[in-house]
């Protein structure tokens, strides 16, 4: 299975973009955090480019959602929150 069978772009493009304004956080911080260049957080949201998984997990923690709804496999943001507690 290739990378862009794993990652469904234009889901995951929107849920970060929408995810990352939510919490009112921009691109440069989010990039700070991640130690990537701001563009590269641009070309996640704009479905030019995909993270690698190891930062797929890096940003559901930064942000505190599953994996499974930035990804689109779930549409349940909370999962990670759950998870935290056991």
């Amino acid at each position: 299975m290739t990378k862009q069978q794993l990652i469904n772009i234009p889901v995951f493009s929107e849920r970060l973009r929408r995810i990352r304004k939510e919490k009112l956080v921009n691109q440069i911080e989010l990039a700070d955090f991640l130690s990537v260049a701001q563009n590269t957080v641009s070309n996640w949201e704009i479905g030019r480019a995909q993270p690698d998984i190891d930062t797929i997990v890096k940003i559901s923690d930064f942000f505190e959602i599953s994996t499974d709804y930035l990804l689109g496999v779930s549409d349940k943001q909370e999962e990670i929150a759950l998870r935290r507690n056991i």
